[in-house]
């Protein structure tokens, strides 16, 4: 009982989040949720954003027992909620469940299915530790499916959209206004704006986000939304690929099975040379993005 309260204080340190700022919640949300919608091909609005390729119908149904729009719509959720937990705490969970239901009359077989499921834990050895309904559950991990991400996997340091963060928080005049006036009799309102726009974007410069539209040229969004759409597209891939690994490694014997994203086919990277160049016009690279 103590080891499990104690664990329990463990979970419980690692998911807390610092007083954050005034960005805090809209940079989280802009580039870490809302995929479905942000990289969602166009000519494809109509269909679910997540399907499951296979040559096998049988396949199919473990995923579609509550249909196809309930599969695709349930994992858009548990990936928005890992993206976020990967960006706040450096390392994040999805646990694979699979299990056999009542007998089918049909084939007279029982039904199997699988779930996709973000958790929150920490890892211990072979255990994976959750918290369910306020209680600590443990995972042997050699016998289930918990799969691991880190922020490091994609070459950031854990804490590197948490600092991105507090140092635009830091650069906010609204916020610190009272404190610098008061320290300094020469303090000049508009030095310290121009000062704080520098190092915000600063601090932004590689990840595609922004704090005001009408601090920015037309061309400096645009590439800002290349860089925004470039970083999910990689998150995306990163978390579909190790799903779709685990899956064919330990649960679906089918060489073709994925699941797929139904992402825009856009070579960023070729359509910003293309711009750079003056071979393509701003009017029809708006079209192209939005």
């Amino acid at each position: 009982m103590k080891n499990m309260n104690r664990i329990l204080k463990e979970i419980e340190k690692f998911y807390y989040l610092d007083s954050y700022n005034i960005y805090s919640q809209k940079f989280f949300r802009d580039l870490f949720s809302g995929y479905a919608f942000s990289l969602n091909d166009d000519n494809r609005l109509e269909d679910n954003f997540f399907e499951i390729v296979s040559t096998n119908k049988k396949i199919e149904r473990i995923f579609y027992s509550e249909g196809k729009h309930n599969f695709s719509f349930n994992l858009e959720r548990q990936i928005d909620d890992l993206l976020l937990d990967l960006a706040n705490f450096g390392k994040a969970y999805i646990y694979i469940s699979e299990k056999y239901d009542d007998l089918n009359n049909n084939t007279n077989e029982k039904n199997r299915t699988i779930k996709i499921i973000r958790l929150r834990g920490i890892l211990k050895n072979n255990s994976f530790y959750s918290i369910r309904n306020n209680k600590v559950h443990r995972i042997d991990i050699r016998k289930e499916s918990v799969i691991i991400y880190d922020l490091k996997d994609l070459g950031y340091k854990r804490n590197y959209f948490k600092k991105i963060v507090n140092k635009i928080g830091k650069c906010d005049v609204v916020s610190n206004y009272n404190q610098l006036a008061n320290e300094s009799l020469d303090y000049d309102f508009k030095v310290h704006t121009e000062k704080s726009k520098e190092l915000i974007l600063k601090a932004l410069k590689d990840v595609g986000w922004f704090v005001r539209a009408d601090e920015l040229s037309d061309s400096h969004l645009l590439y800002k939304q290349i860089q925004m759409r470039m970083l999910k597209e990689r998150f995306l891939e990163y978390i579909i690929g190790k799903i779709n690994l685990e899956l064919k490694n330990r649960f679906i014997n089918d060489v073709s099975f994925e699941i797929k994203p139904l992402i825009r086919k856009i070579n960023y990277i070729e359509l910003w040379k293309k711009y750079s160049k003056g071979e393509l016009v701003q009017k029809d690279l708006r079209k192209i993005l939005f």
